[in-house]
């Protein structure tokens, strides 16, 4: 089945507006706490580009491959803080778009052969139209420093491992293991500075709230349970800035229940607001993204511009009207699009601000 050009940008688009919704939705949540805004871009290959992928491919011995087998004709790509981000980003887009699992990759913790790290996931998504047929959208999960790695290697320029020289395979793995330990050291200094930072708010509160109480000697019970309470919730939070993966989740979430206010002696609303605070600001190195996915259903936008440069050239977000999308169309090599269909852009889900342009990244491919 022949897939209309304004389909691949609308999936992207689709795309985008998932992941700018969860972005908008984690700031609101974290507030001034959020880390770096996510850069997120997209590109629709050209046909000449697709061409020579089929060219590439069958030349590897699969005669039969054809473009109703190529999984990244879309791609969308977002680049995050840190890694425990882009894990929880793909578990959330799981949540929001059925996923090839066979033809996904994760190079978050273990690299490529060329050093390349971060997350592929293949995407099913179903565009805005009347077919409803899904169609495939790649999407690349990088943190901050795996991205600079593609732009400091220069990897795109290679189509397969083995094309690379190995003098520059050696320097290119170099180069991504010392990016690799300055993103744990980042994070390490970031969790320190964390756990400084909470602890000296906890310090503060057990003052005050000694001299708030001993003014009242009928309160000397709760007092001191109420110091205990504080000890032990210093003590889980430092538990969780030192620890990782499931002990990490189990710390964090006996740090949770020590801020519901009916486990605080006395059920303190002062103190349990504060520990709430404590709470949301370690979880944004253990699960920074929104607690909860966001539901995601097909939205009307409208196509955007694709950049006229032969290969994968990124796609501009939101650029309006029938006419920018003709252009696009033409641009990437497909025939023109048919009469305007009235269809708005969308704004971002759960916002009635539009979407923001975002600087453009080009994906590997």
């Amino acid at each position: 089945m022949t897939v209309h050009p304004t389909l691949y940008v609308n999936v992207a688009a689709r795309v985008q507006t998932a992941l700018a919704g969860l972005e908008e939705r984690r700031r609101e949540y974290f507030g001034e706490h959020a880390d770096a805004r996510w850069v997120i871009t997209s590109r629709v290959k050209t046909t000449g580009s697709i061409a020579a992928k089929l060219e590439r491919k069958r030349s590897q011995g699969r005669a039969g491959y054809a473009t109703a087998d190529l999984t990244d004709v879309v791609g969308v790509r977002v680049v995050v803080e840190g890694r425990a981000c882009a894990a929880q980003v793909a578990t959330f887009m799981r949540a929001m778009f059925p996923v090839r699992e066979a033809d996904c990759e994760d190079f978050l913790d273990t690299p490529r052969g060329d050093g390349y790290r971060g997350i592929h996931l293949i995407l099913d998504v179903v565009p805005d139209a009347a077919s409803r047929a899904p169609i495939p959208v790649e999407l690349q999960i990088r943190t901050i420093l795996q991205h600079q790695w593609s732009v400091l290697s220069h990897s795109e320029f290679y189509k397969q491992v083995a094309e690379i020289p190995q003098s520059m395979l050696l320097r290119m793995r170099a180069l991504s293991e010392i990016l690799n330990c300055a993103e744990i050291e980042s994070d390490q200094l970031r969790r320190s500075r964390i756990s400084d930072e909470c602890s000296r708010t906890l310090r503060d509160l057990l003052v005050d709230t000694v001299e708030r109480l001993s003014q009242r000697p009928d309160h000397a019970e709760q007092l001191g349970s109420l110091g205990l309470h504080l000890l032990e919730f210093d003590r889980k939070l430092r538990r969780t800035l030192v620890s990782t993966g499931d002990r990490e989740r189990r710390a964090f979430g006996a740090l949770e229940a020590l801020a519901d206010p009916r486990e605080i002696p006395g059920g303190d609303l002062g103190v349990a607001q504060q520990l709430s605070d404590i709470v949301k600001r370690v979880r944004i190195v253990v699960m920074p993204c929104y607690p909860e996915p966001i539901g995601v259903e097909p939205v009307a936008v409208e196509p955007v511009a694709v950049r006229t440069a032969e290969g994968s050239g990124p796609v501009s977000r939101a650029t309006a009207g029938h006419d920018a999308a003709s252009r696009a169309a033409s641009a990437i090599g497909w025939p023109g699009l048919p009469e305007r269909t009235g269809r708005t852009s969308a704004a971002l889900p759960g916002s009635s601000r539009p979407r923001r342009q975002t600087r453009q990244v080009r994906p590997a491919r």
